[in-house]
């Protein structure tokens, strides 16, 4: 009769120790791709150089800011990633570090390229 009691006794504390784990540790599956999309747009906005880098006519390289002004605002916004900023320089700033570092501007391309496709984004 002694087993038996302790059988029971158990059962009742697993299924007690189950139930205050189920409704205390709860992993929304959703809430979780959801938080991890938005993280990684985030990474993707701080990977993007900004600018971008085309030859000219005479062969030359050419490495432009993508900031624009929309109309109406003083806010400047990122053709690339859509990062939106205050301060019209930094496009220029970036454009002139690159011209100066085309490789760094490649491989910072091929990074971003690498974190859009895992959006499922071309770049």
């Amino acid at each position: 009769m002694d087993g038996f009691w302790t059988a029971v006794w158990a059962v009742l504390a697993l299924s007690a120790t189950v139930f205050a784990i189920r409704t205390t540790v709860r992993f929304d599956v959703n809430e979780w791709l959801r938080d991890r999309r938005k993280q990684r747009e985030a990474n993707l906005r701080a990977m993007c150089p900004h600018v971008t880098a085309f030859k000219d006519e005479e062969g030359r390289l050419v490495v432009q800011g993508t900031f624009v002004s929309p109309s109406g605002t003083t806010a400047w916004q990122c053709q690339l990633c859509g990062h939106v900023t205050h301060d019209g320089r930094l496009g220029d700033e970036r454009a002139r570090f690159y011209a100066s570092n085309p490789q760094e501007l490649v491989e910072r391309q091929k990074k971003m390229e690498a974190m859009a496709k895992k959006l499922g984004r071309s770049p």
